[in-house]
């Protein structure tokens, strides 16, 4: 095979092709030796004696596919690779490296070498040692072994014990997971904080993770929601190997590929069921599951498997997690459960209670914990709601009025800021939400609404105060179209697309020809009235989770209108039937467009 064929497989490409390979390897054996708990030289033995074991048995595929051109028969050989090949060298590991050694030692090139007579000899014939005793001879003394978790578990692959340790076992193969458990909190919360600051309306477009904090106002809340983030990105970035290698989480394995930072895209804190917004919610579910399946599998050694104690996951506490530091906590287990053998002539003999480790772990860190019930899908049933249905809800149980000009033109006033205007977008989408379950009296007013019902006082600051003054419960569904609207005429203002995420069948451009008919049409009709319904539909009529609730974009955008305004009981737009029915919702975002420039 040439260097070209070889540099060919390497994805992405790189420079210096045996550079490349030589790093590889090098971090390979480090990570290996790291695994078996062996020096450099008792790691390269290893490959060695794996690549021995692989000549002999090498020929034995079976019926797997030797071209492996599918990833079933890729993993069909890795698995007989592993059950014929690493194995047997794995579990008798120990034994095969004194053999090793001793081969090593015979070889009359090697033994009359000053080193390896310090390493592995009696160098008495060549360094000058006490010899007052039997204690003082060199062969006397040998290192003794180094306790890691990853000789732990290897100590447990090799012991055949799977049967009687699978709490254990299940313990050591998500140590890693285990270790992150502690964070598993403040990521729930950070999930209720991203639905209830950035409610699916707002449209974080190209933003980046920091530039999205950056537009929060300074306060406590803020570093709150940051330090979040920071956790956020801390566990993502040490798990997304695990969840890509995980089918169950759904997420997909080019959101695993690159670590989280201030720079990635700010659409991993938008809560969504599918790309970059999924993947808080399933960290979460991840971690949950880990912490799950060690409490049931704990259950089950102690009889309990029938136990129904469990949590809600926005009311666990780091008390409830089964939490047991792999360091700190599990080697002290380990090392009390440690037994010598010293026969004569022979060196000392390592063994552990296994089984005891396990009984001690489930009795200090896992019995009495509860099972999490991490039910996300109500944040993404919420976020991915069609917010339609609820202000037809608003609108049944209160008589609803358009707002008179002279309040809408002092509500965007006083909301120059876009940061002001989100924040009022969501106070009076949380409101709507309140009043389409319990109805309220149209001629209340919607700031006492919010600030004394319902207790918002924090979330509504001044300038929303000031822009909400004059608004009554009968204005509310016409404050939200005009709340949400402005938003995107300000993004628009700033050079930003405010329909970037619209679905590109809605985002058609407008003929010459169709331009001069639709400011034709402008200029008879209410155009503020326009620009909020068409705006209305554009956001909630093209992108829902079920298809049949859209509209679909070959409508013509006149009896599109004339339908969606007899549906929620209100007037027509005045001249609308001097709108040209060539002009269809594929076209109206650029129609929208036209509008607001009109309007200037």
């Amino acid at each position: 095979m040439s260097m070209q064929s070889v540099s060919d497989m390497i994805s992405p490409r790189v420079r210096d092709v045996m550079d490349f390979l030589w790093k590889h390897l090098e971090k390979d054996m480090g990570v290996l030796g790291r695994a078996l708990d062996k020096n450099i030289d008792d790691t390269a033995i290893t490959v060695h004696l794996i690549i021995h074991s692989f000549l002999d048995n090498g020929s034995r595929s079976g019926n797997i596919d030797s071209s492996l051109s599918t990833r079933q028969a890729r993993q069909c050989w890795e698995e007989l690779v592993c059950k014929t090949v690493v194995n047997p060298v794995i579990q008798s590991l120990d034994r095969a490296l004194i053999q090793a050694q001793q081969q090593i030692n015979a070889d009359d090139r090697l033994s009359g070498s000053p080193l390896m007579k310090v390493l592995y000899g009696d160098p008495v014939s060549i360094l000058t040692l006490p010899s007052n005793s039997p204690a003082d001879c060199s062969s006397f003394w040998t290192c003794p072994e180094r306790v890691t978790v990853e000789r732990i578990t290897q100590l447990l692959d090799q012991s055949g014990e799977h049967s009687n340790t699978t709490l254990l076992g299940l313990f050591l193969k998500k140590v890693r997971c285990v270790r992150l458990l502690h964070r598993l909190p403040e990521l729930a919360a950070l999930q209720a904080d991203l639905l209830r600051m950035f409610p699916h309306v707002t449209d974080v477009g190209s933003q980046s993770i920091g530039q999205l904090l950056r537009q929060l106002p300074s306060g406590s809340q803020k570093t709150t929601l940051e330090r979040r983030v920071k956790v956020f990105m801390e566990v993502w970035n040490q798990l997304r190997t695990e969840i890509a290698n995980n089918p169950e989480t759904g997420v997909t394995r080019d959101l695993c590929e690159v670590d989280l930072t201030n720079d990635s895209p700010a659409s991993f804190l938008s809560l969504c069921r599918r790309g970059a917004g999924s993947c808080l919610s399933a960290l979460i579910e991840f971690l949950t599951e880990i912490h799950n399946g060690l409490v049931r599998e704990s259950r089950k050694q102690a009889l309990q498997a029938d136990s129904t104690y469990s949590v809600p996951l926005e009311g666990v506490s780091e008390t409830q997690l089964a939490m047991c530091h792999p360091e700190r906590e599990l080697l002290p287990l380990v090392l009390a459960h440690c037994h010598y053998t010293l026969k004569k002539g022979q060196e000392t003999v390592t063994s552990y209670d296994m089984q005891g480790i396990q009984s001690q772990l489930a009795r200090r860190f896992l019995m009495g914990k509860p099972l999490i019930q991490a039910n996300t899908s109500k944040y993404l049933n919420r976020h991915q709601q069609d917010f339609s249905l609820i202000l037809a809800e608003v609108r049944d149980k209160i008589p609803q009025e358009p707002l008179k000009g002279s309040v809408s033109s002092s509500v965007k006033t006083m909301l120059r800021s876009y940061t002001d205007v989100c924040d009022t977008v969501l106070v009076v989408e949380t409101g709507l939400r309140f009043l389409s379950k319990t109805g309220g009296e149209p001629r209340g007013l919607l700031l006492p609404y919010l600030r004394d019902i319902l207790k918002m006082g924090k979330q509504v600051s001044s300038s929303v105060a000031k822009a909400l003054n004059e608004c009554r419960l009968e204005h509310s569904t016409a404050a939200w179209q005009l709340l949400t609207s402005w938003k995107s005429e300000l993004m628009l203002q700033k050079g930003k697309n405010p329909f970037e995420r619209l679905p590109e069948q809605y985002q058609q451009t407008l003929s010459e020809q169709e331009r001069l008919e639709t400011r034709a049409f402008l200029g008879v009709t209410d155009i503020d009235a326009f620009c909020w319904e068409l705006h209305e539909m554009l956001l909630l009529k093209t992108n829902n989770t079920v298809p049949e609730d859209n509209y679909p974009p070959h409508w013509d955008l006149r009896s599109t209108l004339e339908t969606h305004m007899e549906a929620k009981q209100c007037s027509a737009l005045p001249g609308l039937e001097t709108l040209s029915e060539a002009l269809t919702l594929d076209k109206g975002a650029d129609i929208w467009h036209v509008a607001v420039e009109f309007k200037r």
